[in-house]
């Protein structure tokens, strides 16, 4: 497949999701992500759902299901394939800029908890890629 070709020449993996809201769902998206190390650039996949906006009322709700929905694909591509694989969040650190600081310890303690490395705002880019596939 072209996943395996993918790891045979060394890509690495990164899964992020993201979401919007609209008037009565939450438009979900998850990538993965396959970067080449060595020359740049690479490719990635995505799955996009739409789901009603009341089961999840609160930033922190909307925050956990994007790191669910990124660990659940991350534990299918790693068994899968056999690879490692990084989750992205889409959360930041920064107060002044970011309503999801708050967040940080508890969603990359629950992604680092299930084994994966962890990366968030500013160099969350998976989530940025599903970001554009939120809008249409």
């Amino acid at each position: 497949s072209k996943l395996s070709m993918y790891k045979k020449d060394g890509f690495k993996f990164y899964v992020g999701t993201d979401s919007q809201i609209s008037k009565d769902e939450i438009v979900v998206v998850t990538c993965l992500c396959v970067h080449n190390r060595f020359k740049g650039g690479g490719t990635g996949f995505y799955i996009k759902n739409r789901i009603k906006r009341y089961l999840h009322p609160t930033l922190r709700s909307r925050m956990s299901m994007e790191a669910f929905n990124s660990i659940e694909a991350a534990f299918y591509f790693q068994e899968l394939m056999d690879v490692n694989i990084t989750v992205h969040l889409d959360i930041g650190t920064d107060p002044k800029i970011n309503a999801t600081a708050f967040l940080v310890p508890e969603l990359t303690g629950m992604v680092i908890g299930q084994g994966f490395d962890v990366g968030i705002k500013p160099y969350s880019w998976a989530c940025d890629l599903a970001d554009k596939f939120t809008k249409n």
